[in-house]
């Protein structure tokens, strides 16, 4: 919807799905075509580009998530999906641009930086280690990207987003709802892991505003090969997120606080019953646990701010 909002521009979408949707939304079916296919799958995803022959693709495919019952999922899309794509520009007789979509989360916990405003990372920084396998594969799929960037194969830069809030499906979908923010307005959330603990948070509307602002640059040949974009500047600690999803729900925040060794080992055997007994999301598997206790992650948006002229909703 942030794409066809734009005055001026004569647009034809095609979006790579595994099934058609089976609810579209009306008002965008004239200009937005399906293409049925799968990223992880080399063949499809060739076969779709060359068929839109688009002039950018903003690459959003990703396994978003804190746990999987086969966690190769997490490489085969993250990765390997990034590598397809790439394979599929590269045969293009005209190249599309790419806007690459990522997470903060892959920059890991850089060394001596993030821990406090003073020391913010921003997108020069080295990345760090990473606190769950979702940021190791996302990361992972960056290096493929950013090294045909800087190599010429295709043109592009990467968009890092901060954790999305906002509307959203997924938040109400128990299976993908990587906030838990359903679990929180349902009262489902007994204790708060690392509530000091402070995250960026992105209004999703902007988060949206800055990758289409990004393709728009890059289709501009305005910037650079290769740029990186941080996204966001909210900053809250989680007891203080927690408190304000309260108040807008009407619903009490948990107050019992959980060591984080106690939550690790809970989170290590609910993986366990999840992947052998009940075959169900767990609540707070153990990298979600070691993403909130590897400690505070700010980084410095002021590049977005600058180049792509965003300014953040409050």
């Amino acid at each position: 919807s942030t794409l066809l909002s734009r005055s001026g521009l004569n647009l034809e979408i095609t979006v790579l799905r595994r099934i058609a949707s089976t609810n579209p939304d009306g008002h965008m079916l004239q200009s937005v075509h399906e293409a049925i296919g799968c990223i992880e799958d080399e063949v499809s995803v060739c076969a779709a580009v060359q068929e839109a022959d688009p002039e950018l693709v903003i690459h959003l495919a990703g396994v978003y998530a804190w746990w999987q019952p086969d966690a190769t999922r997490f490489e085969r899309v993250n990765v390997q999906g990034v590598q397809n794509l790439l394979t599929a520009v590269k045969r293009m007789a005209k190249k599309a641009k790419i806007v690459h979509v990522s997470t903060v989360l892959a920059f890991g916990n850089p060394e001596g930086r993030g821990t406090s405003v003073e020391n913010a990372f921003n997108e020069s920084t080295p990345a760090g280690p990473a606190a769950s396998r979702y940021a190791a594969s996302k990361h992972a799929g960056d290096q493929l990207a950013q090294q045909a960037f800087e190599n010429g194969d295709v043109e592009g830069c990467t968009c890092f987003l901060a954790c999305c809030i906002g509307r959203d499906a997924k938040l109400l979908d128990p299976e993908r709802d990587v906030m838990k923010m359903k679990a929180l307005v349902e009262g489902k959330v007994p204790a708060v892991i690392a509530g000091d603990t402070i995250f960026t948070y992105v209004d999703v509307r902007d988060a949206a505003e800055a990758i289409v602002r990004a393709g728009e640059r890059i289709l501009k040949s305005h910037g650079v090969n290769g740029e990186k974009f941080l996204i966001g500047n909210q900053r809250l600690k989680t007891a203080e997120f927690y408190t304000l999803v309260a108040e807008l729900s009407g619903m009490a925040r948990p107050t019992r606080q959980v060591p984080a060794w106690t939550a690790l080992g809970a989170g290590h055997a609910s993986a366990f019953l999840a992947k052998f007994v009940t075959g169900r999301n767990p609540t707070a598997p153990a990298d979600l646990v070691r993403t909130a206790t590897a400690g505070t992650l700010l980084f410095d948006a002021t590049k977005s701010e600058r180049d792509l002229g965003i300014e953040y909703r409050n």
